[in-house]
């Protein structure tokens, strides 16, 4: 998955198309596609930046090409995960799984078997986590500026 290019909005809308039904001919592109479809030149243009990004498989059938996701969506969606975390979050997933929680877009559940924790308490004991590191980075800056 590290291969894998960002895509412009076009390019992802055409490609959520394409996963929606996992091959595709131009014609069926065209249908499948949205209003307000863009002009079919453009769909080409499309296809053709995502053969090269390989996201896209062509599949030559006499003068056309059937065309086919090389990149599932749930792989798409990590990149993507992974690129937030990597360029919001300095790589710390925790940091947005907070955010997460704090926004009410995520719910923690506690199986039965484990002593429940209200989610305040986890938040709590999560800025406590992020407190105690942003102390730790503090003093290593002061380390470094003594030196």
């Amino acid at each position: 998955m590290e291969h894998l290019k960002t895509l412009t909005s076009g390019e992802e809308n055409l490609m959520k198309v394409i996963w929606n039904s996992n091959s595709f001919y131009l014609k069926e592109i065209m249908t499948a596609y949205p209003e307000p479809k863009p002009h079919q030149n453009t769909i080409s243009t499309f296809l053709k930046n995502l053969v090269e990004k390989n996201y896209l498989k062509t599949n030559p059938e006499g003068r056309i090409f059937r065309y086919e996701a090389s990149v599932s969506e749930k792989d798409y969606k990590l990149f993507l995960i992974r690129n937030l975390i990597q360029d919001f979050y300095k790589g710390d997933a925790d940091e947005l799984l907070t955010d997460l929680l704090q926004e009410g877009m995520v719910e923690l559940f506690v199986s039965d078997n484990v002593e429940p924790r209200k989610f305040e308490q986890f938040l709590e004991q999560d800025k406590t986590k992020v407190k105690d590191k942003n102390i730790d980075k503090d003093k290593k800056k002061k380390k470094k500026k003594k030196k």
